[in-house]
């Protein structure tokens, strides 16, 4: 069975990448720290948190190139559409940031462990930066392993086989915007 693990290059470029950090950074008020379990943490926008959001455009730009990635996915997985809803959503997209020399990360888990979260189906991760550590890594699909890298869309499944971790930065933040395709 293939693994659905799948990475796409540039799909955003390093302006872009550069411009939603920099947003993130000054949107302090917005910040809210996630507890990941153990001690671990990050902190968090989601970029469609209100109505009079300024994550607005950012939101749904990031949606779009998101879905171009998604449907490219489809094409290299050979599914089918008797595979695939046929009306489907989008939970809103969160930049998460994780700390060097903190105790930000986020240990072994899956994304979906109950019946709210059990409308998800498919998992994205955009990074933002390059980062030599961070990493997002698969033990149970044969330690695969994927690499913090700028503009970088990581797809997969979001069930039970698809254990994964986000590794600690070790020398500066590491940034990502996460979402998940979901049932509707």
């Amino acid at each position: 069975m293939k693994n659905y693990l799948h990475m796409y290059h540039d799909v955003i470029d390093d302006e872009k990448c550069d411009e939603l950090i920099y947003k993130f950074e000054s949107d302090k008020e917005n910040h809210e720290v996630q507890n990941n379990g153990a001690g671990a943490t990050l902190t968090q926008i989601s970029l469609l948190h209100s109505p009079d959001t300024i994550w607005k455009d950012d939101a749904m730009f990031v949606i779009n190139a998101i879905m171009e990635k998604v449907e490219e996915y489809k094409k290299y997985f050979n599914i089918q559409p008797y595979q695939w809803p046929e009306k489907f959503g989008i939970e809103p997209p969160k930049i998460k940031r994780y700390m060097p020399d903190t105790d930000d990360e986020f240990p072994n888990h899956v994304d979906v462990l109950d019946y709210e979260t059990a409308r998800r189906f498919l998992v994205g991760f955009l990074y933002l930066d390059d980062n030599s550590k961070g990493q997002t890594v698969f033990d149970n699909q044969d330690g695969a392993s994927f690499d913090c890298k700028r503009g970088s869309l990581v797809l997969f499944p979001p069930m039970w086989p698809w254990i994964h971790r986000g590794e600690k930065p070790v020398l500066k933040p590491k940034y990502l915007i996460g979402t998940y395709l979901h049932y509707v």
